[in-house]
């Protein structure tokens, strides 16, 4: 039986395999890709996803749907405790190719929180599956994902990055110019060629 090299996890036949883990600050997978669908819940922390060069915030009751083989990266700024459910492809049509954003109500994070935390063993036992018959009925679209590309430009891309970690974002245009060494007017430039914004709104636009 093959073992997911990220998530540990065991790949069999199961259609839905939970998986629940504590992360500390400094203890963050990188980028990787897993065969099934990734549904991740993060119930203590905001959670920041990178998938496919792009950039996704999930608020307070908010999961994530990733698809299989997609590249991904999950990290939060303080400890976090990570529900994930891993989902074998085909097993639900409500879970597409494309990332989706779900809204976790009440009896969705027991359930989420259940399925992750189940004994292996009980896999496809008849009330572990009713169990996930009941998770994916409940599932319900929260908004589109609201994605940010990260940019091309290696020091956009850094400076973004901090933005997102909720790092120096008093910082000014003529501070970050300071830093890499150009002049306000030359950095713009290059922030405008990039994003078609300016500095404040495409701060704006990534804090938000």
């Amino acid at each position: 039986m093959q073992v997911d090299p990220v998530a540990g996890y065991e790949d069999g036949a199961a259609r839905l395999i939970g998986l629940s883990t504590r992360f500390e600050t400094a203890r963050q997978p990188p980028p990787h890709r897993h065969r099934r669908g990734q549904f991740a819940y993060c119930p203590d922390a905001p959670l920041l996803v990178q998938a496919a060069e792009r950039f996704v915030v999930l608020g307070p009751g908010e999961a994530i749907w990733i698809p299989g083989g997609l590249p991904h990266a999950l990290s939060a700024r303080s400890a976090r405790t990570a529900h994930n459910l891993y989902v074998e492809p085909g097993a639900t049509v409500l879970l597409g190719d494309r990332p989706m954003l779900f809204r976790i109500g009440g009896l969705e994070r027991e359930l989420v929180h259940t399925l992750a935390s189940s004994d292996r063993r009980a896999s496809g036992e008849p009330a572990q599956e009713r169990l996930i018959d009941v998770f994916f009925d409940r599932l319900r679209p929260a908004r589109p994902v609201a994605t940010l590309a990260i940019p091309a430009d290696p020091a956009l891309a850094a400076m973004q990055r901090q933005w997102h970690a909720g790092e120096e974002r008093l910082l000014e245009l003529s501070d970050w110019a300071n830093r890499l060494a150009l002049s306000p007017r030359s950095l713009q430039r290059r922030i405008t060629a990039t994003t078609g914004l300016s500095f404040r709104a495409w701060r704006q636009r990534v804090v938000l």
